[in-house]
């Protein structure tokens, strides 16, 4: 076997009400299937059971089986996982299993050999017939999903069920407590769905796979069950269009080992394929905010007097599973968040950020070069989205647009075009303040002259 290459094999049972795989002798992983099916009023179909099986078992191998970055194969791996489930056959037919492989393929960048065995766990099903059906959203307790949840509230007041799969410190009681405020601001019936997933006795932080790019699937297999039990059309993914098409800061992140396409839209178009044939029925993953940057979006936090729930939410990639105690402030979740917030104009508190990139002059000048890497990335690539004015569009966009699938041809991407063009202009005009406020890298980028 090769270096990168990984061989698991997953059995589930029941334990004290929880979904439990086996995946190694030393390490399991549990999802609550008791809270998910409490939440509910209701257990959920057995497909649909069988879909957070694989799910739980992809996240789990996500998370064991390191990348080798010194590999020729950039990190990507080979990974063979065996799975027990309620129909193996359902699950090995083409149509089901080709847009599963290709989802965890775009996700990870790694090459997925799937097999699936015969698996009873001891678990009652119920059918579901819903008078009402909900409206359904991922909720992640992060800026976007706040943002988006609020502009979708505010623009229609119908009950919503909004999903999390937890697996951090204090995640849940945030959650909650920014839903709940929700639908207070809005007057809207928002019931929660929050759920935990976690390793049992896993292997030290140190040895386990910390690029976790299988956890959006096992996420969207989440909110799939729940659309299944539910006999809901579609599922709501908050994401800006900038956020979704996720175009790599530089060259060399272009894989998916190095960049996160949980949102991205063909990944969401494979995921609606597969829980659609869960179901028996259509059900679409949908992108509601795609025409819009994430400061747009987080305007309506700002026009509402939801100012503290945003700063209640969290985006960065270190926080808190890495020991820290505030956002790092200069990672490029940070600094995206950063940006939308000042875009849309809300003032955060000095401190909140162990590195303040955008405060006053003596504490962001003071800001070691190695910390603000991300920054000089992000700044390069704002110039680089000029080159989008011009037709036709460069060929290191369409390379990317094209070969990911965000669209199927060049004319398609015109909407991608014009919210990325109103996000380098939001990013002009705030290196222009920048460079009054006296930032010493806002000098990095001459064109915000002309913002």
């Amino acid at each position: 076997m090769m270096d990168n290459e990984y061989c698991y094999s997953v059995e589930f049972t029941r334990r004290a009400e929880r979904m439990v795989a086996e995946i190694t002798d030393e390490t399991r992983i549990r999802l609550d299937e008791c809270g998910l099916a409490t939440a509910l009023f209701h257990a959920i179909p057995p497909r649909a059971g069988d879909l957070l099986r694989i799910g739980l078992g992809v996240y789990a191998a996500d998370r064991l089986a390191r990348r080798d970055w010194r590999q020729q194969s950039g990190g990507s791996r080979v990974m063979h996982l065996e799975l027990g489930v309620i129909e193996p056959e359902f699950w090995s037919e083409e149509q089901t299993l080709a847009p599963l492989r290709e989802a965890l393929e775009l996700l990870s960048d790694d090459a997925w050999h799937l097999r699936f065995r015969v698996c009873t766990p001891d678990t009652d099903y119920l059918s579901c017939r819903p008078d009402q059906r909900p409206r359904i959203c991922l909720y992640s307790g992060g800026l976007d999903s706040a943002a988006g949840l609020a502009t979708q509230l505010r623009a229609c007041r119908t009950p919503m069920l909004a999903v999390t799969t937890w697996h951090q410190a204090m995640q849940k009681r945030r959650t909650l407590d920014q839903l709940r405020r929700l639908a207070s601001r809005y007057g809207v019936d928002v019931r929660p769905i929050v759920v935990k997933a976690a390793l049992v006795q896993p292997p030290q932080l140190g040895k386990q796979e910390l690029s976790q790019r299988c956890r959006s699937f096992l996420f969207a297999a989440m909110a799939g069950a729940v659309a299944c039990a539910e006999q809901s059309p579609s599922i709501e993914v908050y994401e800006s269009g900038v956020g979704a098409i996720n175009l790599p800061l530089m060259h060399g992140m272009a894989t998916g080992a190095r960049t996160t396409r949980s949102s991205h839209p063909r990944f969401l178009q494979l995921m609606g394929e597969l829980v659609s044939r869960v179901a028996g029925r259509r059900i679409e993953m949908l992108l509601p905010h795609r025409d819009q940057t994430k400061a747009e979006i987080v305007r309506t936090l700002a026009e509402d007097g939801l100012v503290d729930l945003a700063a209640s939410t969290v985006s960065c990639v270190h926080y808190p599973v890495r020991g820290r105690a505030k956002q790092c402030g200069c990672c490029p979740a940070c600094i995206g968040r950063r940006q939308a917030m000042i875009g849309a104009g809300i003032v955060e508190s000095d401190g909140a950020y162990e590195c303040d990139l955008f405060g006053e002059s003596h504490i962001t000048n003071a800001v070691s070069a190695e910390k603000l890497s991300p920054l000089k990335a992000t700044l390069m690539q704002v110039e680089r989205l000029g080159e989008l004015r011009r037709q036709p569009l460069p060929e290191w966009f369409l390379r990317y647009a094209l070969g990911t699938r965000v669209a199927e041809n060049p004319a398609a991407l015109r909407g991608w075009v014009d919210v990325l063009l109103r996000y380098r202009a939001e990013w002009l005009d705030l290196v222009a303040f920048g460079q009054s406020k006296g930032w010493k890298w806002a000098r990095w980028l001459p064109a915000s002259c002309a913002a």
